[in-house]
This record gives structure tokens, C-alpha cells and sequence, in this order.
């Protein structure tokens, strides 16, 4: 039998779908289950220029703590940043901290944290490190006593800078933890979410046929309008019941990083 007529057939495609399923399930429960922290950070906000030096009017000025004047645009970043793994990070398997970057920023003007959770446990704390900050660059650590599973702190930053700064968030741990972008991460779950949804909807439409020749055997009844009736309601039921199905186990296995504030 050529290798082609196999892939006609309707118990072949079944198979190779329900096969590409069940191994796609098998690594994300596998992943889901392995034990280590997960430093996750993700920008919420901004950059958002608050003020801008060319436009602004001349009524306004912006002046630093020191009441000079800053000749820049303003911009407002806010950031969250906490574990997403099943295991603490605690201060002695830290080797870097996590350090937030502003490329191209002239002054870090102001920097709060807004809210983090366990406040009396984790005590975190930012640090402006201005012994590392140069070529246009300033640092910002993120520092703490205990860094539980599901906790972290969310915090804003206002600097003076260019429309070109970037931020960039880098750390070293002693367990090669990963640090986390959730942006992208989430970026690339929702992706793996449609295939799987699609995989599952090949898998329902190849096997319609199927179901309506066997769901015909079992209506009786001579009734042409009831018979259609059943006969579609149960197709309709069987559809939407297999995609929701479909689409549940999917949601799980690629539900994306939220962050516990």
C-alpha cells in the first residue's frame, strides 16, 4: 500500500492527530511538573513619556531633587516582577541580583515600589546601583530576604531619557534559574494554544463523518422532521462538546504567567 492512500485515510489521520496530541500534552505536563523557581519579570506599563522637553510649555519645568532643572523628556515605566515557579530563590543562591536597565536614560528621577506581597516575609527592596551605571546606562536591583513561589512586588520608575531606551532585565543565580519575560512568554503559549486548537478541531472534523453514520443507525424513528432534528442536535452537541473540551485542555496546559497582583 503506498504511503500516500495511507494519509487517506480517515483512521490514519485520526491517529497521527490523537499521537501529535497526546506527545504535545506529554512534554507540557512534564515541564509543568518539574521543580524549580521561575524569576518572571514583566513591563506593565510604558515606556510612557510623562513630559516632553521640546513641546512641554514653557510654564512647566521639571526639577529633580536637587531643584535643577531636568532638559529631557520624562518617562514612566512600571514593572512586575515575582517568582512563577514552585521553589523559593533565597538570598544565598543568589549570585546577581535581578537588575533592571534603562539604556540611553540621562537620570533615574524617582523609583517605588507600588505594592508586593508578604510584605513583613519578603522585604523587598530597590537599589539604584550607581557604581555599575554607565555609557548612558542606570541600573536599578531588585533585592528581598525570601523570595516565595506566587510572590513579588510591582514597582515604577520615572527617568529622564531618550524615545530610543530600552529596558533590559538581566540576573545570575546559583541554579541557573531562567529569568522570565512573560510578554514573550505568553507571546509564544498563546501560539502553542491555537495549534493545539486546531490539531483538536482536525480531530473532530475528520471524525463527523464517522459520527453521522453511526448516530443515523440509532434513530428509529420514521419522522423525517424529528429524525433531522435528532440527527443535527446530536451532531451540534457532539461539535461544540468535543471543541470545548478541546479548548479547556488547551487553556490549561498553555495558560499564560499571570502575576499574583
Amino acid at each position: 500500500m503506498k504511503i500516500s492512500n495511507e494519509f487517506k485515510r480517515p483512521a490514519f489521520l485520526v491517529s497521527l492527530t490523537l499521537t501529535i496530541l497526546f506527545g504535545v500534552t506529554s512534554v507540557v505536563f512534564y515541564y509543568k511538573s518539574k521543580q524549580e523557581a521561575k524569576p518572571t519579570f514583566m513591563v506593565f506599563e510604558g515606556p510612557t513619556k510623562i513630559y516632553d522637553n521640546k513641546t512641554g510649555s514653557s510654564k512647566i519645568k521639571v526639577l529633580d531633587n536637587n531643584l535643577e532643572p531636568i532638559n529631557q523628556d520624562v518617562f514612566l515605566i512600571s514593572v512586575k516582577f515575582w517568582n512563577s515557579g514552585n521553589l523559593p530563590i533565597e538570598p544565598s543562591e543568589v549570585r546577581v541580583y535581578p537588575t533592571l536597565t534603562i539604556t540611553d536614560c540621562n537620570k533615574i528621577l524617582d523609583y517605588k515600589i507600588i505594592t508586593q506581597t508578604n510584605e513583613n516575609i519578603s522585604k523587598y527592596i530597590l537599589v539604584e546601583d550607581t557604581i555599575n551605571s554607565q555609557n548612558g546606562n542606570k541600573n536599578i536591583s531588585i533585592k528581598w530576604d525570601h523570595f516565595d513561589p506566587n510572590n513579588g512586588l510591582y514597582m515604577q520608575i520615572i527617568y529622564a531619557g531618550k524615545d530610543s531606551s530600552k529596558i533590559i532585565f538581566t540576573s545570575q543565580f546559583a541554579k541557573l534559574y531562567p529569568l522570565i519575560n512573560a510578554k514573550t512568554k505568553n507571546d509564544n503559549l498563546s501560539s502553542l494554544q491555537v495549534l493545539l486548537f486546531f490539531f483538536g478541531l482536525s480531530f473532530i472534523i475528520l471524525n463527523v463523518r464517522n459520527f453521522m453514520d453511526r448516530i443515523g443507525k440509532y434513530i428509529f424513528t420514521k419522522n423525517k422532521y424529528v429524525r433531522d432534528f435528532l440527527f443535527w442536535s446530536s451532531l451540534a452537541i457532539y461539535i461544540f462538546g468535543l471543541g470545548y473540551i478541546i479548548f479547556k485542555i488547551s487553556d490549561y496546559l498553555f495558560k499564560g504567567l499571570t502575576p499574583p497582583f
